[in-house]
């Protein structure tokens, strides 16, 4: 075998898959005022379900190319954000903004 021998196109494929796989985009997101509840999901696929992730301002980690988020102010009657749709692909953190 000679030593400049690349690996096969399926074994590459996969080796970069695996490590695709194991990223994650740091999201942090804030809001005014503070203390809104923070929901979020994959977007593109009808499956993603909403995930609770705290209260601004909160930081945590998204698997997903893209990502839909939306707000929930507290208040004798919850006030929602509109929902935001974000790219994550090749970004090394994102902040997210909502105001009421």
């Amino acid at each position: 075998m000679n030593a400049s021998h690349s690996f096969p196109r399926g074994v590459a494929a996969l080796l970069a898959l695996g490590l695709l796989a194991g990223c994650a985009t740091p999201v942090t997101v804030t809001s005014t005022p503070p203390g809104a509840s923070v929901y979020c999901r994959g977007s593109g696929r009808p499956a993603y379900r909403w995930k609770y992730r705290g209260s601004t301002p909160v930081t945590f980690k998204v698997p997903y190319n893209a990502v839909q988020t939306f707000v929930q102010w507290p208040g004798a009657t919850p006030t929602r954000s509109d929902v935001r749709h974000d790219k994550l692909l090749f970004r090394d953190d994102v902040t997210l903004h909502f105001e009421q």
